[in-house]
C-alpha cells in the first residue's frame, strides 16, 4: 500500500468522524479546537485523488469552520505558535 492509498484510508475515517460544525475525525468534544484541522490537507488531497465529493465536502466544511464568526486567533505565543479559542462553543453532536 503506497502513501496515497494510506491518505485517503485515513481522510475516509476522518470523514465518518464529523462533527456538524465541520471539525474532522472526532471521537468526542474535548479535543482542542484547532487538532481536527490537521486533517484538512489530507482529505482535501484524498478528494483530488479519488474525486470523490464526500470528501470534498468534508475538507469545505473543515475551512468553514475555522472561517466561521465563532473562532477567533487569540494570539501567537513567542515560539511562533498560533492560539485560538472558540467564541461560542458549538453543539458536539455527530
Amino acid at each position: 500500500m503506497g502513501d496515497s492509498d494510506l491518505v485517503v484510508l485515513m481522510a475516509k475515517e476522518a470523514i465518518i468522524r464529523i462533527f456538524e460544525d465541520g471539525r474532522l475525525g472526532q471521537i468526542n468534544d474535548n479535543h482542542g479546537v484547532t487538532d481536527p484541522g490537521s486533517n484538512g490537507e489530507a482529505v482535501l488531497l484524498a478528494a483530488k485523488l479519488t474525486g470523490d465529493q464526500g470528501l470534498k465536502t468534508g475538507a469545505d466544511g473543515m475551512l468553514d469552520y475555522f472561517l466561521s464568526p465563532t473562532f477567533e486567533a487569540a494570539g501567537t505565543a513567542t515560539e511562533g505558535q498560533d492560539f485560538f479559542i472558540l467564541i461560542e462553543r458549538p453543539d458536539a453532536t455527530s
